[in-house]
């Protein structure tokens, strides 16, 4: 069965970065921030 279509997966997204900011993201992730930390272009 396919999670996402029976609508059982789901992914909580936290901050977004900037590339330039990795090392904010870093830090964030660090201080276990709740959620996938996503860095964008």
């Amino acid at each position: 069965m396919n999670l996402i279509a029976a609508g059982r997966f789901s992914v909580e997204l936290g901050p977004q970065f900037a590339l330039a900011d990795a090392a904010e993201a870093h830090r964030a992730v660090e201080a276990g921030v709740d959620g996938k930390v996503v860095r964008v272009p």
